[in-house]
């Protein structure tokens, strides 16, 4: 979905991490409710679509946090080469807000740098990454499924609240267990936030990240003040 430069929140994940037939399914239950709200009213409205793709991304998210697949970003080498990419491109290609690397996905929230598109980004990220990774660990052709789900964000209140939730995502679910994230290593999981480099930007504002004592943002405190 390409909505101009605006600020999107794209989550992108590895080739394996999403079984083929779960990601058919969800597009088909996705066209199965848009057309359910055209054939009952002959069109949907904006709130509506945005429900049904909340419902869609929630599904998908659950998909990536049950841990499958090889997880090759569980290897804080690959890990630390997909960050050292979101960071290159950044103010280059486009503008992070904050990221995480993910043991088999990438959230990512940013703006893009005109004249570059939505795709264009992502695949200077992806091409990049599935190279240099499999270099690392003797692999070859792409490690990263096509697919990719984004949002576009609506104003400064959805984009703290996404920004919170990419922070808190770099943490495992206290529920997850055997393969999922809670058996995987603290120090494979790569943010911004960890990092040192969380730089909210408001829509049409400036917004200042004050870091706590211990040298992470606290999340909670995010002032935003006219440029």
């Amino acid at each position: 979905m390409e909505c101009g430069h605006g600020i999107y929140f794209v989550t992108w994940n590895l080739i394996d991490a999403i079984p083929a037939y779960v990601h058919e399914e969800l597009r088909t239950q996705r066209a199965y409710e848009m057309e359910r709200l055209r054939s009952l009213r002959g069109d949907y409205s904006i709130g509506e679509k945005r429900a049904i793709e909340a419902a869609i991304r929630r599904a998908y998210e659950e998909q990536l946090d049950k841990g499958a697949g090889q997880c090759l970003l569980k290897d804080p080498r690959c890990a630390r080469l997909v960050a050292d990419a979101l960071e290159y491109f950044d103010d280059l290609k486009c503008r992070q807000y904050c990221w995480s690397v993910m043991p088999n996905h990438v959230h990512t929230v940013f703006t893009c740098v005109p004249p570059f598109t939505l795709d264009e980004v992502l695949h200077s990220w992806k091409s990049y990454t599935s190279k240099e990774i499999g270099k690392i660990l003797g692999l070859r052709g792409t490690i990263w499924q096509a697919e990719y789900f984004d949002h576009s964000i609506r104003d400064s209140d959805e984009l703290q609240r996404t920004i919170e939730y990419v922070a808190q995502n770099r943490r495992p679910p206290a529920s997850a267990t055997g393969r999922g994230l809670a058996s995987i290593p603290t120090e494979s999981r790569t943010s911004s936030e960890e990092c040192g480099r969380l730089r909210p930007r408001a829509l049409g504002r400036r917004a200042e990240c004050f870091w706590g004592g211990n040298g992470r943002a606290e999340i909670g405190e995010i002032r935003q003040r006219h440029r």
